[in-house]
């Protein structure tokens, strides 16, 4: 019985360089793959860690304070929206922002609006000492860029009828690059109030996403260029 030997014949070199194209476009997707999963850093609750919720504090070039923190993005559930929405009038949301601020105010003085040529008495003369002067039902007020308050002196204390805080909000959605020699970017969420009095103390937010359908995820992506790329190699040595 005759016996048969099959030799391997040697690629060509159009062959040697279609396969090595394939394997580093391979490659290439897999990187990609790789990074997009690391990058896509997407939560199924709103639990934060210390390092979610960290603030970073820094001043802009109008010497205003910049509050930021790393955006959150979870994953877009019906019972996750309802419990943002518990307080809102939306019928859907898609990113939420609540931020905790205090302002604080130091050496605020409210001057009474009397006449001090006017004495109880309403007796005119030209000076009335502080100890003859008396303070009560006299109304006071305080202009300022801030702030403004006013109210009266009364038996029981000092009566404050109208306090107003000026201020101008700014939310800010970017990117910012963190990590070793800044080079990751990620997305975060910046707070700048205009009123210095003012102090963001803490931030929670969150962006929702709508979750991967079996065929968006990464791995499935990567199974199916798998495939495709051994059978065009299998195709290309045959």
């Amino acid at each position: 019985m005759p016996i048969k030997i099959k030799i391997a014949m040697p690629l060509t070199p159009t062959q040697n360089r279609n396969i090595i194209i394939v394997i580093l476009t391979l490659l290439l997707f897999a990187v990609t793959l790789l990074k997009t999963g690391c990058n896509d850093d997407v939560k199924t609750t709103l639990v934060q860690t210390s390092k979610d919720t960290a603030l970073i504090k820094e001043v802009n070039r109008l010497g205003q304070e910049v509050v930021s923190q790393k955006e959150l993005v979870a994953v877009k559930t019906k019972e996750l929206e309802k419990q943002l929405l518990a307080n809102s009038n939306l019928k859907s949301i898609n990113t939420h922002l609540k931020a905790m601020v205090r302002t604080s105010m130091t050496n605020v003085l409210a001057k009474y609006d009397v006449d001090s040529t006017q004495s109880i008495a309403d007796t005119t003369v030209s000076f009335i000492p502080d100890t003859a002067f008396n303070p009560l039902n006299k109304s006071f007020s305080v202009t300022e860029k801030w702030y403004n308050l006013s109210g009266k002196v009364t038996r029981n204390g000092i009566l404050l009828n109208n306090i107003t805080i000026n201020d101008s909000l700014t939310v800010n959605y970017g990117v910012k690059k963190t990590g070793f020699l800044n080079l990751k970017k990620e997305n975060f969420i910046e707070i700048i109030h205009s009123n210095p009095n003012i102090e963001t103390l803490s931030i929670n937010n969150v962006t929702l996403k709508n979750e991967k359908k079996w065929y968006e995820k990464g791995i499935t992506k990567f199974m199916a260029g798998a495939i495709v790329g051994g059978a065009t190699i299998i195709y290309l040595i045959r």
